[in-house]
């Protein structure tokens, strides 16, 4: 009779530990991916709470960047002297074009600086004489909300994702596996795209972006200093008669029109003389 109870008692703990796992799946597939773990209630509050609040300290996240225009009187020592620059601030370039016009030489670069050089790489360009400033322009960004809301979707994920495993091996129809594994695919998608968001403004915070334009106006050239009379005027007969020939087509191409339209005029005309008669 002991062993009856005994058997009687098990059979009913598991009986509502089953019933308990199948409540905790239904809650947690109805919740929206993006909620915080908190706000489900099939975690455990203490859960939750210890994964927020051991989150280590966020400094502030503020992302600097800028542009400056430098007018020079030769672009090749400038780019020389900007180097030594860009060396003592332990910057690097991450771009770098060059152009050259009748009426402007010059290069245009991307600069990649240690965010605590910032400041130091303005000055030094600014005030290390590799030319004339044209223009400065320089902006920050603050996304340090941006980055802590990230910071804590993703831990929750990881939470979800644990569980999703955990329903995962405990699954016992096909259905069940099937629904779960779609939730753990899409899951782990988010935390790749979440951790890249995390990366990227990392990359934008620790790395301070600069856009240098060093430039060289050139002098006017005379058009006739270059081309000369005769060919000018040789290039204006020819453009003339290029002009006559394209107007002679013209009305080659509309004759048909021409004729008919002169053929309606005499017409008109002999009828309104004939009138008068």
């Amino acid at each position: 009779m002991k062993k009856v109870f005994i058997l009687i008692f098990a059979s009913i703990a598991l009986l509502g530990c089953s019933k308990k796992a199948s409540k905790e799946w239904v809650a947690l597939s109805e919740v929206a991916d993006g909620e915080i773990a908190v706000e489900a209630g099939y975690l455990s509050s203490g859960e939750t709470f210890s994964a927020v609040n051991n989150l280590p300290v966020i400094d502030k996240k503020i992302i600097r960047s800028g542009s400056i225009t430098v007018q020079s009187e030769n672009v090749q020592k400038s780019r020389k002297e900007l180097d030594s620059i860009l060396n003592r601030t332990k910057s690097y370039i991450q771009d770098e074009k060059f152009y050259n016009y009748d009426y402007r030489e010059g290069m245009e670069i991307t600069v990649r600086v240690p965010n605590r050089n910032f400041d130091s790489l303005i000055s030094l360009i600014s005030d290390n004489g590799i030319g004339i400033i044209r223009s400065k322009n320089i902006s920050s960004s603050d996304v340090t909300e941006d980055y802590y809301d990230t910071e804590i979707r993703l831990k929750n994920k990881e939470l979800y994702l644990g569980k999703y495993r955990d329903f995962l091996a405990q699954a016992k129809t096909v259905k069940d596996m099937l629904e779960v594994q779609e939730k753990i695919r899409n899951m782990e998608e988010e935390i790749e795209s979440a951790k890249g968001k995390l990366r990227f403004i990392d990359d934008r915070v620790n790395f301070s972006t600069l856009n240098i334009e060093i430039y060289k106006e050139k002098p006017a050239i005379s058009g006739t200093s270059e081309i000369g009379f005769f060919n000018r005027l040789w290039a204006s007969i020819v453009s003339g008669w290029n002009l006559i020939t394209d107007i002679f087509f013209v009305l080659l191409s509309v004759w048909s029109i021409l004729l008919i339209g002169g053929i309606i005029f005499w017409v008109i005309f002999k009828i309104k003389r004939n009138n008068n008669s």
